[in-house]
């Protein structure tokens, strides 16, 4: 028993990237406790991913080894929150669901590594917008549903779910140069991030994406992010809403 934090998030299963020994020897420290505590200057919208979270932009959390981690992105949160676009996010974990089982390269990754759908995070019952900060990771056919954010009322009822369109909302993490070919309409790049991915020198490229609520006049209590039938698996990294 190893009596850290892939234990009590993925029960039984142990996410490839984790087994490092990078981060074998890194920590015995559960994953939580690298998280900041809660930000002074968040809001009750910027909502609190950090009971969801299982994994660290700082960590090589796609693939394993240390060279891939966004630093640069972390250290830029110096009180816990990101501004883009005029929204700040609190930012303190980030939560990477699945695509499904493709192609035999991509086992290491998507083979129940991560979790296919997010738990229920709560929400005030009333908001107008919905703002938010993620993206994917593996390419998809343009136009394809990697994702859904479910809108969820009390007794567990989905009321609405809003999809995330490849090419139109986001696009793989690592085809940052691809972007002004791709994408054309809805997403917007709020942080871009050269790293060092698998020997090559990439640029990573984070997301912001904005919805209307679709069911306004309801109460929603909760949202949930669940990953699409395609190999693309989606992250969040902050979501904030709007009264």
């Amino acid at each position: 028993s190893s009596k850290l934090y892939w234990e009590s998030e993925f029960v039984h299963l142990i996410p490839a990237q984790y087994l490092t020994q990078d981060l074998v020897e890194f920590s015995i420290k559960p994953l939580k406790s690298f998280m900041r505590t809660r930000s002074t200057n968040a809001t009750p919208y910027m909502l609190d991913l950090r009971p969801y979270a299982n994994a660290m932009p700082e960590h090589p959390w796609i693939w394993g080894n240390w060279g891939e981690e966004m630093d640069e992105f972390s250290q830029s949160l110096t009180d816990g929150t990101f501004t883009s676009f005029g929204v700040g996010f609190e930012i303190s974990g980030l939560i990477q669901l699945n695509g499904i089982l493709g192609k035999q390269w991509l086992k290491s990754f998507v083979r129940e590594n991560f979790p296919r759908e997010s738990g229920l995070i709560q929400v005030p019952s009333k908001f107008h917008k919905i703002h938010i900060l993620g993206g994917t990771v593996f390419v998809s056919e343009i136009g394809a549903k990697v994702a859904f954010l479910d809108l969820i009322s009390a007794d567990g009822t989905t009321l609405a779910s809003i999809p995330w369109e490849y090419g139109s909302d986001v696009i793989d993490i690592f085809l940052a140069a691809e972007i002004s070919k791709v994408l054309a309409t809805r997403g917007k790049i709020a942080w871009k991030e050269e790293v060092r991915f698998r020997g090559v020198d990439k640029t990573v490229s984070i997301f912001q994406l904005e919805f209307v609520n679709p069911v306004i006049d309801q109460d929603i209590a909760f949202v949930r992010l669940r990953s699409g039938n395609h190999i693309s698996s989606p992250f969040l990294l902050g979501l904030t809403l709007e009264p």
